[in-house]
């Protein structure tokens, strides 16, 4: 994620300067530091965000004397249609800063020495932690190196001391007459600047291939799905291939099974292809980073195998492994919240060893991905409070469970989240798991009949929706 306020990177800096005068045996040994005046001691030793002409005070100075565009991530694509599309992408900067100290307080017989120590502090602190985040604390310390600002932001910075020539370090900040001064300089790398919300939302990609087959283990190939919708106006039902795929979550099959055999709906059917998919054993297995070793789909998915395709029947839960070990009994459920999954298929061959004995082989395909979209089962217009009820399935933060991370677009407009009904147009709000209350765009085209409705969960999208205005 990305930041604004750039002077919370050198606070960050300073703070792991300053623990490390404070907590590090380098920096209590700076006590051995011969003042002037008796009562200063290496308490004193502060950080400070200023050049070396500026430093007053006993000290080390953290300058940021230059920024610059980050070359690699100079061309980093915006996430939406929106226009100027660069507006709407993160900006990459380096950022360069001096390190220099500062030793008033003592005799001239040691305070270019002192300075120096001071110095060799500093530079170990920075050479000890290159990298600095979230977690980072220093030599046993358990305070964050981060200011608050910076927390829980997924900032993450690289400290590189820099090869500066011994003749180009002078031109960094001469001034006047002043004599020439100890000083390194480093850069930390990469800060985002926070870029403006996306308003907009690109189209699908509808095509996915693996082109690579290993001769007797398993391997997929690609996902594929079907839905089938009405446009606005139109009798004709239109049906789209989706790959890879995109499906929603069904309700399990009925019990006892019907007569005839039942059929479960288009939208909820995903199909793999693969090869080396038999076995004597078979298992689809279900990845995603909430699960530590995946989550194996039950009985109710109505898996089946037939000749390089493999079909399943997605449902709103799945079996939760505690262990690697995929054909163990079935273990607890847990949900299947809209977003994106890998696919896994697991064989398990009986192999016959030199003795006679058999041993069970077991090999897993590589991960296809796949999208569970969030279903949509009506949407209710309030033409008079320009006012939409969306129910569906949405798993929105109910129970302990994880928040899930949604966004409505109504025609090309992004929808702002609010912690409440909504009062002003162009809002919408969470409910509960099933329902989402949103108030429609005051800037509307009043001739309008339809307009798409498009909802995101996790990443997945909804099935095409439209809200009726005639």
């Amino acid at each position: 994620m990305g930041i604004l306020d750039i002077s919370d990177v050198t606070s960050s800096l300073m703070n792991l300067i300053s623990q490390a005068f404070s907590t590090s045996s380098e920096g209590v040994a700076m006590m051995d530091l011969e003042p002037e005046v008796a009562d200063i001691q290496s308490a004193d030793i502060t950080v400070y965000p200023e050049p070396p002409v500026r430093l007053q005070k006993r000290g080390i100075g953290c300058f940021l004397y230059h920024i610059a565009e980050n070359p690699y991530f100079k061309n980093l694509p915006a996430p939406g249609g929106d226009h100027p599309p660069v507006r709407y992408a993160p900006m990459g900067l380096n950022l360069y800063y001096q390190l220099s100290a500062h030793d008033p307080d003592t005799s001239e017989e040691y305070r270019a020495i002192n300075e120096q120590r001071m110095m060799g502090v500093a530079m170990k602190a920075l050479h000890d932690h290159p990298d600095i985040a979230d977690s980072t604390t220093i030599y046993d310390s358990s305070t964050s190196v981060f200011t608050t600002e910076l927390q829980d932001k997924g900032v993450k910075l690289r400290i590189a001391l820099q090869p500066t020539p011994p003749n180009e370090a002078v031109t960094f900040w001469t001034a006047g007459e002043s004599p020439v001064k100890l000083s390194a300089y480093y850069e930390v790398s990469v800060v985002f600047l926070e870029p403006e919300k996306a308003r907009k939302r690109p189209g699908r990609v509808l095509s996915y291939h693996v082109n690579v087959s290993t001769e007797g283990a398993p391997r997929l190939f690609s996902s594929q799905s079907k839905i089938m919708y009405q446009l606005p106006g139109s009798t004709e039902e239109q049906e789209v291939t989706l790959q890879p795929a995109q499906v929603l979550p069904g309700d399990p099959p009925p019990d006892p099974p019907p007569v005839p055999p039942f059929i479960p709906p288009a939208e909820s059917t995903v199909t793999f292809a693969g090869t080396g998919l038999a076995g004597d054993e078979t298992a689809l297995l279900l990845i995603h980073p909430r699960w530590e070793y995946g989550a194996r789909a039950g009985a109710d998915w109505l898996v089946k195998m037939g000749q390089g395709t493999i079909t399943a029947f997605v449902q709103k839960t799945a079996e939760a492994l505690d262990h690697e070990a995929v054909f163990s009994p079935p273990t607890t459920p847990v949900p299947i919240i809209p977003g994106i999954y890998a696919a896994q298929w697991v064989v398990r061959r009986r192999r016959r060893l030199p003795g006679g004995d058999f041993r069970a082989m077991e090999y897993r395909s590589n991960q296809c991905p796949f999208t569970v979209g969030p279903p949509v089962t009506s949407i209710l217009l309030d033409f008079v409070n320009q006012q939409v009820t969306v129910e569906g399935y949405f798993y929105d933060a109910v129970q302990g469970r994880d928040k899930a991370a949604i966004e409505v677009y109504v025609g090309a407009d992004r929808l702002m989240e609010v912690g409440a009904s909504p009062t002003e147009n162009g809002k919408f709000f969470v409910e509960n798991d099933n329902k989402i209350v949103l108030k429609l765009p005051s800037d509307l085209d009043p001739g309008r009949k339809h307009l798409p409705l498009r909802i995101f969960v996790n990443g997945a999208e909804s099935l095409p929706n439209w809200i009726d205005l005639s």
